[in-house]
């Protein structure tokens, strides 16, 4: 039996917030328009709103109605979707004397993290399309991990978010109320109302921030990346993708952008988002051959004052979980945060030596002794990281002195 007062129907979201319309034909007690807005651990009502005495009476309809005059006795919603919990409003605007204590039970929007053990994607639970959109943001290379990704993918897609394993979490946003808001107008100015996410949360210690992906329906309509430092990462992630656009390479594809700026010290960056589906590891890529067009496409980026005149221009991430290939057997390079200039032979030998870690597959040697100097130095300080990352880094040593031998 449906309690009155909870709303039990999937809540769309606009980043941060979400909105959902509700119609109350059969309470009396609330008036022909009000806007509940929930941020934070904080509520208010905002609009007319009657004496709500007789809430026991009231119902919730399944379906969304028009706020804009048309449709008699209903509420519209904007909740943050960091808390979602009940809690006591009143009526800001009405005298004090008028003024009753209401609660409204909202539908918690929850998560679970994925994959287990390691937890740093965000699987939103309140619909199938929604979590199996969520699973797409997994880029596993390893057998293992390929293996339980796609039987993760099957068994969501038959029995929905309980079939994956873990326990149900709610994800705190780090972005305050005015943040979030100020961000979701200007979002979904840019490609639309949206209506869930599905989060990826950074677990390096020096790599803050976290991204989301936008989602209407089971479809894909943005990802979103937010950091609050003062780095420029988000910056240069933006020039060498419009680098890449400009050039157009042949052997594989990048995302789009489609806006970025700063709101309330949080730096952002919009993108086009990968279809939301499981894409393929990049066996038989032509990495040389990637190599080199990073290298000509990223050349107008400004060079460090402390490169050298060998250094080229470089990806700086490139690995096998930042490269997929899609259903339709494009090759798709994302994640260009760290696009700037490094020694040669940059991005082939770190593609080499992950590629041996996450696959035991055997390198052969090369002749790029700065290149490795240089990656063995990042993923030595990378040793007292997560236990994950310290696994991943010790591999990855291991493979550059096998280089280097």
């Amino acid at each position: 039996m449906r309690k009155p007062g909870i709303i039990y129907t999937p809540l769309p979201f606009r980043l941060g917030t979400f909105v959902h319309h509700i119609s109350t034909p059969n309470n009396p007690a609330l008036g022909s328009s009000a806007r509940v807005v929930l941020a934070g651990t904080t509520t208010r009502l905002v609009g007319r709103m009657a004496d709500c005495t007789s809430r026991s009476s009231s119902t919730v309809a399944d379906k969304p109605t028009d706020l804009d005059g048309h449709a008699p006795n209903s509420l519209r919603i904007e909740a943050n979707f960091t808390t979602m919990q009940s809690t006591l409003f009143t009526h800001p605007e009405l005298p004090a004397g008028d003024q009753t204590p209401h609660r409204f039970d909202l539908q918690r929007i929850r998560y679970k993290d994925f994959p287990p053990g390691w937890g740093h994607l965000m699987i939103p639970t309140h619909s199938r399309a929604a979590s199996l959109s969520g699973l797409s943001l997994f880029t596993p290379c390893t057998k293992k991990a390929i293996w339980f990704h796609r039987t993760a993918w099957v068994a969501t897609k038959i029995f929905g978010h309980i079939a994956l394993p873990g326990r149900v979490a709610t994800w705190t946003s780090p972005l305050s109320d005015d943040a979030a808001l100020e961000l979701t107008a200007r979002v979904t100015t840019k490609i639309g109302e949206f209506d869930s996410v599905a989060g990826y949360k950074r677990m390096q210690p020096g790599r803050r921030g976290f991204a989301l992906l936008l989602l209407k329906g089971s479809e894909a309509v943005g990802f979103l990346k937010l950091r609050e430092d003062s780095s420029d990462a988000l910056r240069a992630e933006r020039q060498a993708l419009l680098s890449l656009a400009e050039f157009r390479p042949r052997t594989f594809t990048t995302p789009t952008v489609i806006d970025f700026g700063t709101v309330h010290g949080w730096q952002f960056l919009l993108t086009t988002a990968l279809t939301s589906r499981p894409h393929r590891v990049p066996d038989g890529a032509p990495i040389m051959d990637i190599v080199s067009e990073i290298d000509s496409a990223l050349s107008t980026l400004p060079k460090p004052s402390d490169a050298t005149d060998a250094w080229r221009p470089m990806h700086g991430d490139f690995t096998p979980w930042n490269l997929r290939r899609t259903k339709e057997g494009r090759l798709i390079l994302f994640d260009w945060e760290d696009a700037s200039w490094g020694p040669e032979g940059a991005d082939e030998v770190l593609f080499r030596a992950t590629d041996a870690a996450v696959s035991g597959r055997e390198v052969s040697h090369s002749s790029a002794s700065e290149a490795i100097s240089l990656w063995r130095t990042v993923f030595t300080e990378r040793l007292d990281d997560t236990e994950r990352e310290t696994r991943l880094s010790t591999r990855v040593l291991q493979a550059l002195a096998e280089m280097e031998a």
